[in-house]
């Protein structure tokens, strides 16, 4: 039986039991605005809208969620009511409050907030908009992440190709596009078809980023461990050394060791203990390339 009460107490209580969010009753939230003069109405709305904003900007930041969270189920509800109303930042607010469902690993209230978002740009975005692409790339991580693969690929592919229209075929952000892919393929087992697009990244980056940039190093630690699942063992070997030898360079020109170090050196150990060099014999490799960490 549906509900008759005009406001309605929701599960959502304070340390002492109280009520910290309450609905309002559809025909009152209607005949409030029916007899709101216009002007107050725009001023309220303003009000609202500025509030919105600086809520979820304390909630990107907080670090305290046991007591923040109860604040996601009325932004929940009104950003379904700006979606509904066509308010000019329902896409927005819907990505945000999908954003930090998805911090909560909430993915029942994550994914169709982030849905919403999307379709809510699509109607009021050319193909291309930036913002279309945030919001179709939120949703592809978030289906890669809950393994729906099938799902997030034509998504992914989507994305790729509306950044290479928007941007040009050789620019960084498609390297990035590209990379995405290339996971999503690896965890599919389509090596190939994750090794061109990986070589392809790895070329954008090179020119347009230089040689020595962290991502050229992490396109060479991926293409190689690509290279190494199909038994190629003699052609990954290089690709991993340079990618070595650019954290390497990393990490002396910061002072400080590079996050990646010591993945890549273990993945080079790996290579060559595979090729059948000794413990000894990788040791001194290793030393050879950087004698103050190995």
């Amino acid at each position: 039986m549906l509900s008759q009460r005009l406001l309605q107490v929701t599960s959502v209580v304070d340390e002492e039991g109280q009520p910290r969010v309450v609905r309002v009753h559809y025909l009152v939230q209607q005949l409030v605005l029916r007899d709101c003069p216009d002007e107050d109405r725009a001023a309220h709305q303003q009000a609202v809208d500025a509030l919105i904003v600086e809520r979820c900007a304390a909630l990107e930041k907080t670090s305290d969620w046991a007591k923040a969270r109860w604040e996601l189920e009325p932004l929940t509800a009104l950003s379904g009511l700006w979606d509904e109303t066509n308010h000019p930042q329902a896409a927005w607010l819907l990505n945000q409050v999908g954003e930090r469902w998805l911090e909560h690993d909430e993915w029942g209230q994550c994914e169709p907030m982030m849905r919403r978002a999307l379709e809510a740009d699509e109607r009021s975005c050319s193909p291309d908009h930036p913002d279309v692409a945030i919001h179709l790339g939120n949703l592809a991580s978030l289906l890669q992440a809950t393994n729906r693969l099938a799902e997030a690929e034509p998504l992914f592919r989507r994305l790729l190709k509306i950044d290479e229209r928007r941007l040009g075929p050789d620019h960084p952000m498609v390297a990035v596009r590209l990379n995405n892919l290339v996971e999503l393929l690896r965890t599919a087992n389509r090596l190939a078809e994750a090794e061109s697009l990986c070589r392809r990244a790895l070329a954008i980056w090179e020119r347009s980023l230089g040689e020595d940039h962290p991502n050229v190093a992490s396109a060479l630690n991926n293409l190689a461990l690509l290279v190494r699942a199909t038994k190629r063992l003699d052609e990954a070997e290089p690709l991993m050394r340079r990618a070595l030898e650019k954290v390497l360079k990393l990490t002396r020109a910061s002072g400080h060791p590079h996050p990646h170090l010591q993945g890549v050196a273990n993945n080079y150990a790996r290579l060559l203990r595979a090729m059948g060099r000794s413990r000894e014999q990788i040791q001194v490799t290793l030393r050879e390339m950087a004698p103050e960490f190995f």
